[in-house]
């Protein structure tokens, strides 16, 4: 089921959601988030984007594995949704991710994971993305920051603020900042 026309792209909000746990020639996870925002700027043709702070959250569901540095970019561009989930896969394909998912499994650790949190506040349903991520309302290591650079979000399916997502998950573990925000434009 796609929820939008195709012919009509123009510019968009986009978010994406950045994680990593392992270092990646030479970077730290760190390091990473900030190579992967700038291939993605680049890529996306955005000249005003907003990085929120970056956090440090449990690896889940294996608490063992390294911390996850996991942050939020919001930013305008013109590239149609599947256009941009490719641009964000040959990003992970840049920091090693195997070309099949079925090659490093679920939910392991990683150099950089990036998704599609939010595009536009359209619902897109594609065999291969699907729009808000189904499993975000979940993840505070995503809310958290999103809630950071745009605090008036709203769920589009569900029309659930992010205050009242975040407060739903007061269960998680609290994230830590390990550096704040950057706003360019």
């Amino acid at each position: 089921m796609v929820e939008h026309d195709q012919d009509q792209w123009e510019e968009n909000r986009v978010f994406v959601a950045l994680g990593a746990n392992l270092a990646y020639n030479g970077l730290d996870p760190l390091d990473n988030i900030d190579k992967a925002v700038q291939m993605l700027v680049r890529f996306a043709g955005a000249i005003e984007w907003q990085l929120s702070s970056a956090f440090e959250s449990e690896a889940w569901p294996n608490p063992s594995d390294p911390l996850y540095t996991n942050a939020v970019i919001g930013l305008h561009t013109q590239v149609k949704p599947i256009v941009l989930l490719q641009g964000l896969q040959a990003i992970e394909y840049a920091f090693g991710r195997p070309q099949h998912r079925c090659d490093r499994g679920k939910n392991q650790p990683r150099a950089m994971d990036l998704d599609i949190i939010d595009f536009g506040g359209k619902i897109i349903r594609e065999p291969d993305l699907i729009v808000p991520h189904p499993r975000m309302k979940e993840r505070l290591f995503v809310l958290y920051p999103l809630s950071e650079i745009c605090p008036t979000w709203v769920h589009p399916e569900t029309g659930e603020r992010i205050e009242t997502l975040i407060k739903g998950l007061k269960g998680q573990k609290p994230l830590k900042r390990v550096r704040n925000a950057v706003k360019i434009g």
